[in-house]
C-alpha cells in the first residue's frame, strides 16, 4: 500500500516476504548457484486430524541424513529451528506442526555453533562477524552466541553481495554456514538483521551507513 502512494522503502515490500518465509529465500535463490544445505519442504495440512503420511517420513530419511534441522517457515532469533537426531523425533516434530508451514534441512557440522553473520549495505558489503554458541547449534547472540570480527575473503564478499542483489536487498544479513571441509553454505538471509554485535566487535557504524545509503537514493 505505501508503495504504491509513492513512498519509497526500504527494503521493499516483496524484498522483505521473500527474506521472511525461510522456504520463499529458499526458492529464489535455488538455480543461481548458490549453494545452500539441502532442503525438503513438508505439506502444509489443514485440519488436525489430518494423518503424518509415511512417504513425507521416508522422503526426509532418503534426502538428509541425521541429524537434520527443522524449520518453520517464519521465525527469528532462532525461534522455529530445531535439530532432529531421529525418526520418532522427525515424526513428532511433524505431528506437532502439521499446520505449520516449514520444511527440513541437511545439517551442516560447523561444529559448536557456529556461522559466519554477514552485513551489506546498499547490496555492497560491510562487515562480517563470526558467532559462536558453546551451549546450542544455533549461533543467535540471543540464545548466548557470541561474536567476534571476521575478516572476510573476496569469495565470501562476491558469495554475500550476490544473493543481495539476487533478493533486491538494500540491507540484509547473510548467515553462513562453513563445514569441517572449509565448504560455505547460504543458511538464511535477514532483511531485518540485528546489528548492536555486529557494530560492537567490527567497530562499524552500520546505523550511519546504511542512512547514509537511504539518503543517496532519496536526495
Amino acid at each position: 500500500m505505501l508503495e504504491k502512494s509513492g513512498v519509497k522503502l526500504f527494503n521493499t515490500a516483496k524484498a522483505i516476504e521473500i527474506c521472511d518465509n525461510k522456504m520463499l529465500t529458499h526458492i529464489a535463490l535455488a538455480n543461481n548457484g548458490i549453494l545452500m544445505p539441502n532442503c525438503v519442504y513438508a505439506p502444509l495440512c489443514y485440519y488436525k486430524d489430518a494423518q503424518i503420511s509415511n512417504q513425507l517420513i521416508n522422503s526426509v530419511e532418503s534426502n538428509l541424513s541425521y541429524p537434520l534441522v527443522a524449520k518453520k517457515c517464519y521465525g527469528s532469533l532462532g525461534n522455529g529451528v530445531y535439530l532432529i537426531n531421529n525418526r520418532n523425533e522427525l515424526i513428532d516434530f511433524e505431528n506437532e506442526n502439521k499446520l505449520v508451514e516449514h520444511f527440513y534441512q541437511s545439517f551442516i557440522d560447523c561444529g559448536k555453533g557456529e556461522d559466519i553473520r554477514v552485513l551489506l549495505v546498499g547490496k555492497k558489503y560491510l562487515c562480517s562477524m563470526k558467532r559462536t554458541n558453546e551451549s546450542d547449534f544455533r549461533s543467535n547472540v540471543e540464545l548466548g552466541g557470541k561474536g567476534e570480527r571476521f575478516i572476510a575473503d573476496q569469495e565470501l564478499i562476491s558469495l554475500c553481495e550476490k544473493v543481495a542483489n539476487i533478493l533486491d536487498l538494500d540491507y540484509c544479513g547473510i548467515d553462513i554456514l562453513t563445514d569441517k571441509n572449509g565448504v560455505r553454505y547460504v543458511c538464511e538471509v535477514n532483511s531485518n538483521a540485528f546489528f548492536a554485535e555486529a557494530e560492537k566487535v567490527c567497530k562499524v557504524n552500520v546505523a550511519k551507513a546504511y542512512a547514509a545509503h537511504v539518503l543517496n537514493k532519496l536526495l
